[in-house]
């Protein structure tokens, strides 16, 4: 561990005490590597200016610490190195560092001031009050001349307060003031106090730290006088750290001094640097040969930082330009009204490959398709099957993507196959209708055609009278026809129009009509406007009460639908019917 070092002589003095000798450290800040930086310094890392131009050094610190001294090097054409904003003059391009030095205003010597009392510190003295006798004691108090042997001396600090006396040393090394302190380790750190000497001759004064001298000084004082001094020294690797102050002068005999605002602070030490670029013609600071596809869309190009405006070729003012076209582009720049060609680039935009593969596809089954999208001679490809190849056979649906490479430049493309198969068509089986309703046929097919057995090309057809119906359906993969045979006849069965579910057992239940018994294979099936079936019953006797689910259904109109058998006979009849509350 380093330390600085420093002395103080006392002549022995008598016990009655007639000079004051001031103790006083004061410390400045040291550049020591493991100093901690209590400050930050903001500095542009490079300014660009012209030569012979002059300008300020735009440095800004942020710091709760009091700042000791400011530093510039090298000095060379700045108004000064100890300010914070020197005015530059350069002419060559070089680095400039800026060093400061600051102290914490934090004092961590507990009751530093006395102004507690006896405490906060310890002493190998014995504490003596109210009256001094014997070397090798020490006592806190607010005025020495209370013993007859001193000479009036006022507090340090408001010469009202309180300051530590000591009665000469009693043994070599015993320490008459220790604090025991918690430290930043390997930081550097400002020692001071103030004394003033009572009585030659002058005491020599010790300062240690861990037991490790630290700095002692010795001098002849005027009485009564209170003296500044100071001392730094480095933490080392502790963070604890025991501070003591030792008499080295044995004298039994005079030797008296009084001591006051005693202090530790921490010591910062921060850097930094700003590279000054000095131009005088084209820099040619990139000087970039850059080259883009067209399907990206652009090239972005970036003056150099740090200039006060820019104007490029293109008319743009802008610190970046966004371009789309091969060709030359170039930047000048001003700074401190110094205007300088400080850029050139040369971009090439490459044509990106036109690709094109066709819409999405429709093949039928055991049926495959050749995709491709043929590039000039030297292209790339590839599929996202793996293939490599300008075309390729698929039988498979899904979807297919395909991407061509030339010069670097990539384009892409996709399509889906899908699959189709033949049509089928089922009319279902001969049926009998009953007089004065409708039939629909419906035999809808995916990308299909219709002929139905009267012309028309509708999915469905619907019918009111006897007679055989047959529908042709066709898509690309193939053709199906089928017939069926519809007979009108009277019935007598019959369905309600409208039944009101009111609970006032008048038409409450919706139900079939008629000669009943001659029907068989018969079912009843209501739906909602939805399409949800909400009633269902195989029972010729039974009808829905316009419950379902155990909830009151809502007015408005329903679907019923109705198979039976009559006379060998299988027949449907359907219609609407409203419920009415």
């Amino acid at each position: 561990m380093a330390f600085a070092m420093f002395d103080i002589t006392m002549n022995h003095l008598s016990y009655f005490k007639h000079q004051v000798v001031v103790l006083s450290l004061i410390l400045f800040c040291c550049n020591s590597t493991s100093a901690q930086s209590c400050n930050i310094i903001n500095l542009p890392d490079t300014i660009a200016a012209c030569k012979a131009h002059s300008f300020i050094l735009p440095a800004t610190v942020t710091s709760s610490d009091s700042i000791i001294s400011y530093l510039w090097t090298p000095s060379t054409n700045l108004s000064a190195t100890s300010i914070l904003n020197p005015m530059l003059n350069a002419t060559t391009s070089a680095w400039y560092y800026l060093e400061i030095k600051s102290i914490s205003p934090t004092n961590i010597v507990v009751n530093g001031d006395f102004s507690a009392g006896n405490i906060g510190f310890s002493s190998a003295d014995t504490l003596e009050t109210p009256s001094l006798s014997l070397p090798g004691h020490y006592t806190v108090l607010t005025d020495p001349s209370v013993f007859s042997a001193f000479s009036h001396i006022g507090d340090h600090t408001t010469g009202t307060g309180n300051m530590l006396l000591v009665d000469a040393a009693k043994i070599p090394g015993y320490a008459f003031w220790c604090e025991a302190l918690s430290v930043i380790p390997n930081t550097d750190y400002l020692f001071t106090g103030w004394a003033a000497l009572l009585y030659p001759p002058v005491p020599i004064v010790q300062v240690t730290v861990n037991g490790v001298n630290a700095g002692s000084f010795s001098t002849t004082l005027v009485k009564g006088q209170w003296v500044q001094y100071q001392t730094t020294f480095n933490s080392g690797p502790s963070a604890t750290m025991n501070l003591c102050l030792i008499d080295l002068n044995t004298a039994g005999v005079g030797n008296d001094f009084v001591m006051d605002d005693i202090s530790l602070h921490r010591l910062c030490d921060a850097k930094d640097s700003v590279y000054v670029s000095i131009s005088t013609h084209d820099t040619l600071y990139k000087s970039v040969n850059d080259s883009a596809c067209s399907s990206s869309g652009h090239i972005t190009l970036n003056a150099p930082v740090g200039y006060g405006s820019y104007i490029w070729n293109t008319g743009s003012t802008a610190a970046s330009i966004s371009i789309s076209n091969t060709g030359s582009y170039w930047v000048n720049a001003t700074s401190g009204g110094c205007s300088l060609f400080v850029d050139s680039f040369y971009t090439y935009v490459k044509p990106s490959p036109v690709i094109y593969l066709a819409s999405d596809a429709l093949i039928c089954v055991n049926q495959s398709i050749n995709l491709s999208s043929p590039e000039p001679q030297g292209a790339q490809y590839q599929w996202s099957t793996g293939a490599n190849t300008p075309f390729i056979n698929v039988a498979d649906p899904g979807l297919y993507r395909l991407t061509v490479t030339m010069d670097g430049c990539s384009t892409s493309d996709s399509t889906t196959v899908s699959k189709l198969h033949a049509p089928t068509v089922q009319l279902g089986s001969d049926t009998m209708v009953c007089s004065g309703n409708t039939f629909t046929l419906d035999v809808k097919s995916d990308f299909a055609t219709y002929l139905w057995s009267d012309g028309s090309s509708a999915p469905n057809l619907q019918i009111n009278e006897t007679g055989t119906y047959w529908v042709t359906v066709s898509n690309i993969c193939g053709t199906a026809t089928d017939s069926i045979n519809v007979e009108y006849d009277l019935c007598n069965i019959w369905f309600p129009s409208a039944f009101t579910p009111n609970g006032d057992g008048r038409n409450d239940i919706l139900r079939v009509g008629g000669s009943l018994a001659l029907y068989k294979d018969f079912s009843l099936s209501i739906f909602n406007r939805w399409g949800q079936r909400v009633f269902f019953t195989q029972n010729i006797y039974a009808g829905w009460n316009g419950v379902f689910n155990g909830a009151k259904q809502d007015l408005g109109t329903y679907f019923y639908y109705i198979y039976y058998t009559l006379e060998g006979k299988k027949s449907m009849m359907k219609g609407d019917v409203e419920l009415i509350r």
